[in-house]
């Protein structure tokens, strides 16, 4: 709560003045990130700072109100429905709104709805301009929703009252009587002519001075020049005095107070009893302290924009000092010693006093990269060649050589030498090149084993046996890559960092590797700093880490907690790191930071995460407490949502997200992890669906869970009423066209019968006029024989003819007769022909053996008419003597192939075109019947086909062939 009045208008956000001498040690400011107008600030002037519901900060400034969610600033003005531009304080009421006040006197508050000017805004400035110009001070809600204030710059002190929907009106403030939400305690200080509140009768009795929430039965109050605080018995106890504008103050924990003033930051801290003061930011007027869900420090200023400060606690030192990076640190008689990429030396003594300790002059190129402890011997070994050692408490230096040469003599009593051109055992005239990679480290442990770093991998050597040194290699067979550094705890358990492959740790048989995949920053690991048994720091490119390795059941399972910039680190990249004074100190690129080491004990909090907007390609919508429904053809979705943390934790994913039907079982889906704030999806299928998102803190753990439901209309044609039309037109047009086929299929059954009638009528006059055809040629023949008185002759050929006409009245009734009765039909009726033509052909028939003749059934009398056709045609006009013959054999699967052929002539193109008398008849007649056959049977399938028989240009003859389905007796 604060109650005060300013005295100058370009001060319009500052409290009265409180003052206390401190004692004040000169630091460096702690690691700060500053937002101005370039991040998106509407103005660096900024007055004030809040804390939403949401987690969103809001700032004013005299240029609008701004909020900032972690990634953006959001600026709203008057077209946003602010009464005035330039806003100081805020203040947040009970039912969570949010209330500006207005330089030009009036009031807005903001809602679930937005923004929104006090109705009674001209009422209100008339009110508290009658003392002369002013505007509204701060506020204080009552129990029965209604607020108070004193009017800023007024000429006399009153006490205004007011409501959303009740004109303000000034009270008498010798009758003040109200119960507010903070329930502050008595406070009266009777020689300062001060009164607060009294509890007991809830009589608001007078305001001068600002009280402020410092914890628990503890109030902090600004009085005059001085700062008080509290106890539970609402005693004073006088904690601060500062010749200056004292504007905010905040209780941090127990033991620190942050005062915002005219003049900077004091940082008061409650040491052995007694404060003191350390002066911050000296030339930044600070209007506001706010601490952020993550207990971050934030600080509003008059010129300069916002500050954010990730931890008081991380104090850097040489920041950017001579553009140098500071590569390496180690400790000597208790002061921090760090060598830069400039080759110089820095100190930091126990007063954080720094000064340079050596600078090399001839070769500034040469990088301090490595500064080696030797307790036993109280030096320091470096990588530039110049050893620093303690004397009479004094640290001086010394030049051996300017490449890092590390001599170290062994528990044998050999000289190990470690240098950039490889390392070596025994003196120069007599040395062992252990290796000419480049090493790292060379260090031995308590079982006399000597394990040596190099740029190729992890090498050891056991009992001494320097010719055969043991390559070490990772479970799955690999080297254990570029060596960065070796750490030994109580000369037994051996850490080593690399540089791409993480930290691998032996401890007994057991090889442990830890990776990003683990937890750990980065697998680019620089150096390492054991601080006790199975637990170590590395310094790596993306931040610093400490591994903590819990045993359970021979099984180590890491835990591995993080810092990097967002925790108040001047720089990500980790170079070296070290132990003193109960402070990690670590060597950046940037600059070098002490840190508290219970800075890693502390549990981030849980990121709340919202889910901000759900849109489609016709929907925006912000308010997802309603039912969100989206047309079916509007069903690409996009759905926007941020987690309210200001700590961004670069190395992992910062939200996971799932989508999913309703209907489906949400545990078994899958999260995707990302880092994005938008999740789209293209043509969502209808259905209702549930969209979860949840962020990650800094320790890699997930808070709660943001829902939002939303449907997606089915099509028209998924709809119930529409399906049930559907079924019903389906029924009756499956009726309708059940009728109609049953039609169709009757009036087709009636039309095929009628159909196969006549094919059978035209089959059955085909197969007649097999007999007239033959009896005509026949008796031709006959009368030949009468007309030569060849009795003998005559009465044998009637008697064939006789036995032939008989066989032909039989088998013209048939479709088919067997194979067998075919052939023999055929004989006899070829032997009829050889007697008519005086044996002028000569014939020969050939049958597969394997057919059974007598299962087979063929059309009844299909061959003959070929037959005939050769005879008559083919040997009527040749030389020689005819030769006719009959192949009859399996064809394919199930297929019966009859080939005929003559010697004669064959059919010349002359010939075809060429008219003649003589028509075909026997053969047109076979052809029909073929054509038939297929017709009326699905299972017969009969060809036939005729063509000239060519040897070479020549034609030799003409063949027929028949190629039938094989149908058998029993079929």
């Amino acid at each position: 709560m604060h109650f005060c009045t300013l005295n100058h208008m370009f001060r319009i956000f500052v409290f009265g003045i409180l003052f206390l001498i401190a004692h004040q040690i000169q630091s460096q400011d702690p690691y700060y990130i500053q937002y101005n107008t370039e991040n998106g600030l509407p103005s660096n002037e900024v007055y004030d700072m809040e804390l939403d519901s949401s987690g969103l900060i809001w700032f004013t400034t005299d240029r609008g109100v701004c909020t900032y969610n972690g990634y953006d600033f959001n600026v709203f003005t008057t077209k946003d429905g602010l009464s005035d531009n330039t806003n100081f304080k805020i203040f947040k009421d009970s039912k969570n709104r949010l209330w500006f006040n207005g330089f030009n006197g009036s009031l807005s508050y903001y809602d679930a709805l937005g923004f929104h000017p006090y109705k009674y805004n001209v009422g209100l400035r008339q009110l508290i301009n009658e003392n002369g110009f002013s505007w509204v001070g701060d506020i204080e809600e009552t129990y029965d929703d209604e607020f108070i204030f004193i009017a800023d710059k007024a000429e006399t002190e009153k006490v205004y009252s007011f409501s959303i929907n009740k004109k303000p009106t000034t009270i008498d403030d010798k009758n003040l009587v109200y119960s507010t939400h903070n329930e502050f305690s008595i406070l009266t200080f009777d020689s300062l002519n001060v009164v607060f509140y009294e509890y007991d009768s809830s009589r608001l009795i007078k305001f001068k001075g600002d009280i402020f929430n410092g914890g628990l039965n503890e109030k902090l109050v600004r009085l005059d020049q001085a700062i008080y605080q509290l106890d539970e018995y609402a005693l004073p106890k006088n904690i601060f005095r500062h010749d200056g504008n004292i504007l905010c103050c905040k209780k941090i924990d127990d033991k620190t107070i942050l005062v915002g003033t005219s003049q900077g930051l004091f940082q008061v801290n409650l040491i052995n009893g007694n404060y003191s003061a350390i002066h911050l930011f000296e030339d930044l007027v600070i209007t506001d302290i706010l601490i952020d869900s993550d207990n971050r420090i934030w600080l509003s200023t008059q010129q300069s924009g916002i500050i954010y400060i990730p931890d008081f606690n991380l104090k850097t030192y040489f920041s950017n000092i001579n553009k140098d990076r500071f590569l390496s640190i180690g400790t000597l008689n208790n002061k921090i010693i760090t060598g830069s990429s400039n080759g110089i030396f820095y100190q930091i003594d126990t007063l954080n006093n720094a000064n340079i300790l050596y600078e090399n002059l001839k070769e500034k190129s040469l990088q301090i990269r490595f500064i080696e402890e030797d307790k036993k011997n109280n030096t320091l070994y470096t990588s530039m060649g110049v050893n620093i050692i303690s004397k009479d408490n004094e640290l001086i230096t010394k030049e051996i050589n300017k490449y890092y040469v590390l001599q170290k003599q062994l528990k044998n009593g050999d000289i190990i030498k470690n240098s950039t051109g490889g390392v070596t055992i025994g003196l120069d005239e007599q040395q062992i090149i252990l290796t000419q990679k480049i090493s790292s480290k060379v260090i031995q442990d308590e079982d006399e084993n000597i394990w040596i770093g190099t740029h190729d991998g992890l090498l050891k050597i056991v009992d001494y046996d320097y010719e055969n040194p043991i390559e070490i290699y990772d479970q799955s067979g690999q080297k254990l890559g570029r060596i960065s550094d070796l750490e030994l705890y109580q000369n037994k358990h051996l850490w080593v960092s690399t540089l791409g492959q993480g930290i691998y740790y032996f401890h007994a048989d057991t090889l442990i590797n830890l990776s990003i995949n683990d937890g750990l920053r980065s697998n680019l690991v620089n150096r390492l700093w054991v601080s006790k048994e199975n637990e170590t720091y590395a310094a790596t490119n993306f931040g610093l880490s400490r591994i903590t390795l819990e045993p359970e059941k021979g099984v180590y399972y890491p835990t591995i907690k993080n810092l990097n910039k967002t925790h108040g680190l001047n720089s990500n990249f980790i170079n070296d790191v070290t132990f003193n004074n109960s402070k990690i100190w670590v060597a950046t690129n940037a600059g070098v930071c002490a840190i508290d080491e219970s800075i890693f004990d502390r549990h981030a909090p849980l990121t709340r995460t919202s889910v901000t907007s759900i849109s489609s390609h016709k929907k925006n919508l912000t308010d997802l407490n309603n039912d969100i429904v989206f047309e079916h053809e509007d069903n690409d979705i996009s759905i926007s949502y941020i987690g309210h943390s200001y700590i961004k934790n670069s190395n992992f994913s910062t939200y996971r997200i799932r989508l999913f039907d309703n209907a489906d079982d949400k545990n078994k889906m899958d999260w995707f992890y990302t880092n994005n704030r938008i999740y789209s999806t293209l043509n969502l299928p209808s259905g209702e669906y549930t969209f979860e998102v949840q962020s990650n803190n800094n320790d890699n753990v997930w808070g709660k869970s943001s829902i939002v439901k939303f449907k997606i209309e089915s099509h028209i044609t998924e709809k119930l009423w529409f399906k049930g039309f559907i079924v019903i037109l389906l029924i009756v047009g499956l009726y309708t066209l059940y009728k109609l086929i049953k039609r169709r299929i009757t009036i087709n059954t009636e039309l095929k019968n009628a159909h196969l009638k006549i094919k059978e009528s035209e089959l059955m006059a085909l197969r007649n006029q097999m007999n007239p055809h033959f009896v005509f040629n026949s008796l031709n023949s006959i009368q030949n024989f009468i007309f030569k008185k060849d009795v003998v002759k005559a009465n044998y050929y009637l008697s064939k003819f006789s036995d032939l006409i008989r066989k032909s009245l039989i088998y013209s009734r048939l479709d088919f007769i067997s194979l067998e009765n075919e052939l023999d039909f055929i004989n006899t009726y070829i032997e009829l022909e050889k007697l008519r033509f005086n044996d002028s052909f000569f014939f020969h028939l050939s049958i597969d053996p394997t057919l059974e003749l007598e299962e087979i059934l063929i059309p009844s009398l299909l061959i003959q008419p070929v037959l005939e056709n050769s005879i008559k045609h083919a040997f009527m006009n040749i030389n020689t003597q005819g030769v006719l013959r009959i192949n009859i054999g399996g064809h394919k699967e199930n297929q019966l192939k009859i080939v005929i052929q003559d010697n004669g002539p064959g059919i010349k193109e002359k010939n075809i075109v060429k008219k003649t008398n003589h028509k075909s008849v026997g053969l047109h007649i076979v052809k029909n019947r073929i054509e038939l056959l297929n017709a009326l049977s699905k299972h017969s399938d009969i060809t036939m086909n005729s063509e000239n028989i060519i040897k070479g240009e020549t034609i030799i003859g003409y063949s027929t062939t028949f190629v039938l389905t094989i149908k058998r007796k029993y079929d």
